[in-house]
């Protein structure tokens, strides 16, 4: 496993523009993602369950607030299979909390996933009950794709693994991140990564994640 690279604030900004100059991470005003789907047509596509290990990665925090975030595999505590990701967090008193990102190792040598057909997406998260997560997704420049950031709405952790399932019509274009000039619809023929942040002012603790999947 390669180890996570953890960013300095200014390094952030200029490693992911489309995260970066957002104080509120969890909070971003957004337009609402169109269309979609009834159901699903397609297959599940997987995005990762980490049986595979990590691909490399970063964290990000909002620092001046205390906030951290630390990821790892986790072979202990798991939803399915041998392995899931472990995250250590200190989500700080700041503006926002942290978050971060990975390379999973199902990514299509294309460089994006092509998830036409799904209608959302599904994973399972166990963490301190009452603490928030939230999912966005940056779309490549294949396929559609013109490098928007879309978020998820926030996900309540529950104590124990729940699933969790984020239709795409539910999810907001970020207007502090990604390209502002694009064409205001989600594009899930090309998606490029996904990155997950916790939110802030919620205490210390440890959240796992596992078996994310298009569906």
């Amino acid at each position: 496993m390669r180890p996570l690279r953890h960013l300095s604030a200014f390094a952030l900004i200029l490693a992911l523009p489309w995260v970066a100059g957002c104080p509120g991470v969890l909070e971003l005003k957004s337009k609402q993602a169109k269309g979609g789907p009834a159901k699903s047509t397609v297959a599940p596509i997987l995005y990762d369950d980490f049986e595979k290990g990590f691909g490399g990665g970063w964290t990000y925090a909002c620092t001046e607030g205390g906030a951290s975030a630390a990821v790892s595999e986790e072979d202990q505590t798991v939803h399915s299979g041998k392995k899931a990701m472990k995250v250590t967090f200190k989500s700080g008193t700041g503006s926002w909390g942290a978050g971060f990102g990975w390379g999973t190792p199902y990514m299509p040598k294309a460089g994006y996933f092509n998830a036409k057909g799904t209608i959302g997406i599904e994973l399972w998260v166990k963490g301190p009950r009452g603490a928030g997560f939230q999912i966005s997704l940056k779309e490549g420049k294949q396929n559609g794709g013109d490098e928007e950031v879309y978020l998820a709405p926030q996900g309540t952790c529950t104590g124990v693994w729940k699933r969790y399932f984020f239709a795409y019509d539910g999810f907001t274009r970020g207007i502090y991140s990604g390209n502002q000039g694009g064409d205001d619809r989600l594009e899930i023929g090309s998606l490029a990564s996904m990155d997950i942040q916790i939110a802030e002012k919620q205490g210390d603790g440890i959240m796992y994640f596992d078996d994310i999947y298009f569906k």
